[in-house]
């Protein structure tokens, strides 16, 4: 009988865990402007990546930045990964719902990088509108992946050109608060890959923009540098 409950707690201690670990929404945005074309081969590396440390019922989708990143936003993978419970009743099951996820992932990756079409923009700002939009479950544990030089360009400002001061920084969040495009995104995790530029100063300037415009939506950084560094999903 003592053997009996120790297994049947054993369950419920299980259980538990399960219901307790929050699931995971991971959006992925690529930057697919023409500045970002020698980087494309290494993005796409870091996506299979991303996709290996995606945990059981995570889900991952992927888009493209570019020049009109919101109002042209269609990820090119939407995935789920299948529930993994010790309860479930054919495991088989679960190897080839994964397998299946590999081989879609591959082929729209492929189709996706192969021959694109690269935006003389890059429009990264647009992306934080995207993330309530595509994930609007804060119970959840959201991440945000940025796969891009994060030289911001567009008709507003471009980060490669413009003198990057405190006071430019400054005036362009509260011009983007005006403008109602700094949401709220508290809890939301973010990781940056591939940032560059052409000079160590203008790296540094860059980056105390994007600290800065984080900051102001809530948004916790993980990770920021041309690599990406720590990106761990599975306990």
């Amino acid at each position: 009988m003592r053997w009996f409950l120790l297994f049947c707690a054993g369950i419920l201690c299980v259980g538990c865990k399960y219901k307790t670990t929050p699931e995971v929404d991971v959006l992925v945005m690529v930057d697919f402007s023409v500045s970002a074309r020698p980087d494309l081969p290494k993005y796409q590396t870091y996506l299979h990546v991303i996709l290996n440390e995606m945990p059981p019922k995570g889900r991952l989708v992927v888009g493209k930045i570019g020049e009109k990143t919101e109002s042209k936003f269609e990820p090119f993978i939407d995935e789920t990964l299948p529930d993994e419970s010790f309860w479930r009743t054919n495991p088989l099951d679960v190897e080839e719902e994964k397998e299946s996820i590999r081989k879609r992932f591959d082929a729209r990756c492929e189709e996706a990088f192969r021959d694109p079409q690269l935006s003389p923009y890059t429009n990264i700002i647009s992306v934080l509108s995207l993330v309530n939009q595509v994930f609007p479950d804060p119970k959840r544990r959201r991440i945000l992946v940025l796969l891009s030089d994060m030289l911001h360009s567009s008709t507003d400002f471009d980060l490669e050109k413009v003198k990057i001061t405190d006071e430019f920084i400054e005036a362009t969040v509260d011009m983007l608060k005006r403008q109602d495009r700094l949401p709220r995104l508290d809890g939301v995790e973010v990781y940056v890959a591939g940032a560059r530029a052409p000079t160590e100063e203008r790296y540094r300037a860059v980056k105390k923009f994007w600290f800065r415009v984080f900051e102001e939506t809530g948004i916790q950084v993980k990770s920021y540098g041309y690599s990406l560094l720590n990106f761990k999903l599975k306990s």
